[in-house]
């Protein structure tokens, strides 16, 4: 339904989400580990205070890597392909991608910590409720936009 210009450029920027969200999965894998040890020696104040440094760090993850795109659109655009159409694009679609990081950076972090305090049930809820509205902006995308605005509504 999307150009290949269109297609390009959401690959640019998909790959470059995936990239920054996986240096925020290593803040997820420790936070995962220390709470895990926190709450199986019987601390849970030491838990707590995991808790706090990591979502504070990831926090700062995520505004750091949304600032360093978003002062780069220009350079990050020009680097991945020399179509001038895929980088006006791909250009367009950056601030998304900008924007979405320091949630991103949260969740991904929150992810591990749920998962280091074994609370999979409200993870499943909290996963279902998020892909939830994100199937619905989706639809409602497809449905009242244009096929080449389809990609806007998935960022």
């Amino acid at each position: 339904r999307i150009d290949s210009d269109t297609s390009a450029a959401y690959q640019v920027c998909q790959q470059l989400w995936l990239s920054t969200a996986l240096i925020n999965d290593a803040l997820a894998i420790a936070a995962q580990t220390v709470l895990a040890q926190a709450l199986s020696k019987g601390r849970p104040e030491l838990a707590a205070e995991t808790v706090k440094k990591i979502i504070s760090w990831s926090i700062g993850s995520g505004i750091f890597l949304a600032t360093a795109v978003g002062l780069s659109f220009d350079e990050i655009a020009s680097l991945f392909t020399k179509d001038i159409d895929v980088q006006d694009k791909i250009r367009s679609m950056l601030p998304f991608v900008a924007v979405s990081m320091p949630f991103a950076s949260v969740a991904f972090t929150l992810d591990g910590v749920l998962y280091g305090a074994r609370d999979f049930q409200f993870a499943a809820r909290t996963m279902f409720a998020a892909s939830s509205v994100a199937i619905v902006s989706m639809i409602v995308g497809t449905l009242t936009g244009s096929p080449s605005d389809d990609v806007f509504f998935i960022w």
